[in-house]
């Protein structure tokens, strides 16, 4: 056998190329690093410039001195008036924050009721499918509003997810009441798209299978949203149909994609709702097998596979029952509780009543579902949350805590009684498993009332009202913001934050990218928190993952994105540094794709 001997230059610098070759290529079987052409440069925002307007400084409930343990609410923002919004009553024309969305641009979509809410038909013959909303964006950093008139569909109570791209898909709405001004609601078959492109809206040419009031929505990993439930007054609603393989309308569970302005429509006939579903904004999850698991709000945990036709694939004879339920009860469906996704298949479920009756009482209960795959869901209970609560509502904040405001201790739905007001939020710590009180805010915020994280790491809390049983001057039609423990300094005065100034704006799938991270302290998290949309007490898309990251040389790390859609789907999220002292970046929002 002839062998070739190299020279010792030559042997040097095919080492030296395979070095460099493997600190600039990813594990083996990621994904190419991100082109250049996608990089971009920020910083801040110096939150010290929205103070004076936002912050906290001369509010009912601030003590400077305790911002360090307990956060604060700043000032009562009012929302601007609109031209189709509610005001049957009071004759102001406010929007009401009902329902919630980060967009990718960093504002904050919101809408309410429309004014026509109260519209009543004698006969189901006299129904007319119309209605009319104003909308509102708001730049949480210039405080500049644009109301935004959609004149094809009310959209009070309806669900809404993004789509990949980033539009936002809402299904469903109000087409008013049957019978009398007090009858039963009236769902709609519509799905509207918003573009924040263009600040413009778009009804689509198909209509859903089903007339939906009080649906949930879900992105999925293969960029299409799951629509499931929701009620309506119809008889037709409640009738088997022939054209949908006899299941009546409102047990058939739809998935919707949108390709340009093109929709498609799939329906999983083989997985009729009323199996395992709550009928009213049910919590879904996507799992990382890629299924949806269905925590609630009834008492049974099942996983709904979306693949062709749908099957529901029970973990139990029955159905697993996810808790044992209050003494009294046959049943627990914590009604307008919360369940939260804080960590990949990993679910803290909090509050809730047994019922809507006048002996309802909420709880204060707690417990974590551990999805545990290929097994069997672990649940477990935890310490209780310092107030009972229903209606209130889950922020997953940059540090992986969860954040708990709002909501009333009283029974019964929309209960208003002064005692029953619950204003202290607080804190969830999935480490300790353990809760600690904040802030303490200046506004009831219950039903019909949301919270969102917004791309600063602030949490916008706002609405409430506009519900059977409100008083005219419980109808919320502004926002307050929290300003989390993280911001500041143990003086209270607001805290030095890293910064991410250079990151990429489109990613893919098991990618390793590199950012830079100006600040004082080293970096220990990596956070990808996926823009959130609420309404009702549900966070439809608000995951978090924690992402790997190496140092990079300098002030650059290298970050790789989710392995697959099944733990992050497509879509827009944000990317926080979070350093040694928990203190977090400005969230950079970051697309990721197949």
């Amino acid at each position: 056998m002839r062998t070739t001997l190299l020279p010792p230059r030559l042997i040097g610098a095919l080492v030296v190329m395979s070095l460099l070759a493997a600190c600039s290529s990813p594990k083996s079987g990621g994904t190419p690093p991100p082109d250049e052409s996608v990089y971009t440069t920020a910083q801040g925002p110096d939150l010290s410039t929205v103070w004076g307007a936002q912050g906290c400084d001369g509010t009912p409930n601030d003590t400077p001195s305790e911002r360090h343990e307990k956060g604060c609410f700043g000032k009562v923002l009012a929302w601007p008036e609109g031209h189709y919004a509610w005001n049957r009553f009071t004759g102001n024309k406010r929007i009401i924050p009902i329902n919630n969305v980060l967009l990718p641009n960093g504002k904050v979509f919101t809408f309410g009721a429309g004014d026509d809410t109260f519209r009543y038909y004698p006969d189901e013959a006299d129904i007319v499918n119309s209605g009319k909303i104003s909308a509102d964006v708001w730049d949480p950093i210039t405080g500049e509003h644009e109301v935004i008139d959609n004149t094809s569909t009310e959209l009070f109570c309806s669900g809404q997810s993004a789509l990949p791209d980033g539009r936002i898909l809402i299904a469903g709405g109000h087409e008013g009441r049957l019978y009398t001004l007090t009858g039963p609601y009236l769902g709609s078959k519509d799905i509207n798209l918003f573009d924040h492109q263009s600040n413009g809206w778009l009804t689509l040419s198909g209509r859903m299978a089903a007339f939906r009031w009080y649906p949930s929505s879900l992105a999925l990993p293969s960029g299409e949203v799951l629509i499931i439930g929701g009620i309506d007054a119809r008889t037709s609603s409640h009738l088997p149909d022939p054209s949908l393989g006899n299941n009546e309308p409102l047990d058939v569970i739809e998935i919707w994609k949108v390709e340009g302005d093109t929709p498609s429509q799939r329906l999983l006939l083989n997985a009729p709702k009323r199996a395992y579903a709550h009928d009213q904004y049910p919590w879904l999850f996507v799992a990382s097998n890629g299924k949806v698991f269905v925590a609630g709000q009834d008492n049974r945990l099942v996983y709904l596979n979306t693949d062709g036709r749908g099957a529901w694939e029970d973990l139990a004879d029955g159905g697993m029952p996810r808790e044992s339920p209050p003494p009294g009860y046959d049943t627990f469906t914590r009604n307008s509780g919360t369940a939260t996704l804080y960590a990949p298949d990993k679910i803290l479920v909090a509050g809730g009543s047994p019922g809507d009756g006048a002996e309802d009482y909420p709880v204060a209960s707690a417990l974590t579902i551990d999805l545990n795959l290929p097994g069997k869901p672990i649940v477990k209970s935890i310490s209780p949350m310092h107030f009972p609560r229903r209606h209130h509502n889950a922020t997953i904040l940059p540090d992986g805590t969860v954040w708990i405001n709002g909501g009333t201790k009283g029974p019964g739905v929309n209960n208003q009684e002064l005692a029953n007001r619950v204003y202290d939020s607080e804190l969830w710590n999935p480490d300790t498993q353990g809760w600690k009180l904040t802030a303490k805010a200046q506004k009831f915020r219950s039903y019909h009332s949301t919270s969102l994280l917004l791309p600063d790491g602030r949490v916008m809390t706002g609405g409430g009202g506009r519900c059977d049983g409100c008083a005219p001057e419980d109808d919320n039609a502004d926002v307050e913001i929290y300003w989390p423990p993280y911001l500041f300094n143990p003086d209270g005065s607001l805290a030095r934050r890293p910064d991410i100034t250079r990151y990429p704006t489109r990613v893919r799938y098991n990618q390793r990218f590199s950012v830079q991270v100006n600040g004082d302290q080293p970096i220990v998290k990596m956070t990808w928190l996926r823009l959130g949309s609420v309404t009702h007490s549900v966070n439809f898309d608000q995951r978090i993952n924690y992402l790997e990251f190496t140092g990079a040389g300098g002030n650059s790390l290298y970050v790789r994105t989710p392995a697959s859609p099944n733990l992050a789907p497509p879509g827009f999220y944000l990317l926080f540094a979070v350093d040694q002292s928990g203190v977090p970046s400005t969230g950079r929002i970051i697309q990721i794709a197949p």
